[in-house]
């Protein structure tokens, strides 16, 4: 966004920008200033200048084109929405619209529309590769993997050699459990794409799934992306040099900074007890603010605070000094090198605030030989892809259906509904506590975990705050997650506590559930005759 042309003349950009602010009205110049600001991919910017001319009346067809997309990219959907269908009315055959059709109908659940709107491409467009590029899209996003390969094949076929076909083939093939094609395809795409790091990031996870730890954290490093695609907005520090492992002295200073989600700090987390035996320097851990209290706590030699520093084009600077600095998720490619490193992982490594877990203890029915379970059923981020792993309360049936049973709700987020309906169903009571704050009281939540015996969950925050607890969890999934290393195990690689229940082929969530009832069964069972036992004692 160096040069912007106006009407005949072209303008250097502070020329324009001058010129504009002295020249609100000019309207020709908003326009031109837009122009430049959407192929920039500044799109915030481009809305401001695309509108101003919309609200002068002076807006054409290329102009709202270049709003309504604009406004795709800024999460402003039903807006774009609106202004695309009027689009497609004026011109059916504008490809951009077209496509835009498809990508906001997606962003929006409305999967018939988007494949409507992708059919509609084919059919108009058939040699141009973006319409099958868009319907594997689609595809993908509903889980047809083995359809999407096909679309995004014929993409190929027509001449599209863009990263985005190639990567995701390899990850269609990943999903299906085909690992080593979808490797395969990964190195191909890496030669195709060089300078794609997306596919370097996304081929780190067939990698770290089949145990070839060095060049999976290799890969990984990668993640780093902009948008929502990777890891995390990069972290700028002028003043410290990345740390890669190096031994540091007591008068030394690390910083180590939290990325990704809730659950992801907490997994990762686990190498905090490495990092501390490893290094005498002093260390900082910067992490998500609701999990502040519990770090603090549960690590004493590492200062924990919540996160600081300047945001600018969507990376993070700090200026403070420190001898080196590292992402959490970067520690495994210190702390845990191959698959055998997991077994220094701590059964418990984080702890719950003692007079919480006696006041939540309070709530349970004392001298009860009960088994007490809370439940989790899904994730407050519900992606297409996360979706696959995830479950309703009532699909749970069998494992509700369990007597002696204490039942605990852990699902944050908007399900009071759903808990109602299934206890008015089934008369089956669910602990649900409204005064808990389950998203955001994460040290309530782990003084609940604390007073039960088991935790049931699809792969969440939950699940892994669980796990840190040291608390016996049964995580469910319609398949594999990327941190689902060993495979061929049941228990997870980085809680010993955790147990992983994965549905086996043509298996679906109900059946799943059926089998975990009959091991709540068993453990119910043995509760209840060591109970008995104790009280036989003398």
């Amino acid at each position: 966004m160096n040069k912007v042309k106006n009407q005949t003349t072209t303008l250097s950009l502070p020329q324009a920008l001058a010129m504009y602010k002295k020249e609100p009205g000019n309207h020709e110049l908003a326009r031109a200033l837009g122009v430049a600001a959407f192929h920039a991919g500044e799109y915030e910017q481009a809305v401001e200048y695309f509108e101003a001319v919309t609200k002068a009346g002076m807006s054409d067809f290329r102009s709202r084109k270049h709003l309504a997309v604009s406004l795709v990219n800024t999460s402003r959907l039903p807006e774009a929405h609106e202004s695309l269908l009027s689009l497609h009315g004026e011109n059916p055959n504008d490809k951009d619209v077209l496509n835009a059709l498809v990508n906001v109908s997606a962003l929006m659940k409305d999967s018939d529309a988007a494949y409507r709107y992708a059919m509609e491409y084919i059919q108009k467009f058939p040699t141009d590769y973006l319409s099958y590029l868009s319907l594997g899209n689609i595809l993908f996003e509903n889980k047809m993997f083995k359809e999407a390969i096909i679309a995004y094949e014929t993409a190929n076929d027509l001449g599209a050699n863009v990263a985005a076909v190639d990567q995701n083939i390899a990850s269609c093939l990943f999903f299906l459990g085909q690992d080593q094609e979808a490797l395969e395809k990964y190195r191909v795409a890496r030669v195709k794409h060089p300078n794609s790091d997306h596919v370097k990031f996304l081929m780190a996870y067939p990698l770290l799934e089949s145990d070839q730890f060095e060049e999976g954290w290799k890969m990984y490093e990668y993640g780093f992306l902009p948008g929502k695609q990777g890891r995390a907005p990069l972290r700028i520090f002028e003043n410290a040099p990345r740390w890669k492992g190096a031994k540091l002295n007591p008068s030394q200073h690390l910083l180590v900074w939290g990325e990704q989600g809730l659950g992801d700090q907490i997994m990762f987390g686990s190498c905090l007890p490495d990092l501390r035996a490893d290094q005498t320097c002093s260390i900082t851990l910067e992490i998500a603010p609701r999990l502040v209290g519990l770090y603090a706590r549960s690590f004493p030699g590492i200062t924990v605070r919540a996160p600081g520093g300047l945001i600018k084009d969507g990376k993070i600077y700090n200026d403070e000094r420190y001898d080196g600095h590292i992402p959490i998720g970067s520690l495994p490619s210190i702390y845990r090198p191959d698959y055998s490193s997991f077994k220094k992982s701590k059964a418990q490594y984080l702890r719950a605030d003692p007079k919480l877990v006696q006041g939540y203890s309070n709530r349970f029915l004392k001298g009860s030989d009960l088994l007490k379970v809370g439940l989790c059923w899904r994730s407050g981020l519900v992606t297409s892809l996360r979706a696959m792993h995830y479950s309703t309360l009532s699909m749970m049936r069998s494992l509700l259906d369990v007597s002696g049973i204490v039942f605990v709700n852990l699902q944050y987020g908007d399900c009071a509904d759903e808990i109602m309906k299934v206890q008015n169903q089934t008369e089956i009571a669910i602990n649900n506590w409204p005064d808990v704050d389950l998203k955001n009281d994460q040290e309530s939540v782990a003084a609940i975990i604390s007073n039960l015996d088991l935790v049931i969950s699809a792969p969440t925050a939950v699940a892994q705050l669980a796990g840190a607890l040291g608390v016996e969890t049964w995580v469910f999934s319609a398949g594999k997650t990327w941190t689902d290393f060993g495979r061929k195990s049941s228990r997870d690689a980085w809680h010993p506590h955790t147990k992983k229940y994965r549905q086996n082929d043509g298996e679906d969530l109900g059946k799943l559930f059926e089998r975990m009832a009959l091991d709540l069964q068993a453990k119910q069972k043995d509760r209840a005759v060591s109970g008995a036992a104790s009280q036989s004692v003398p």
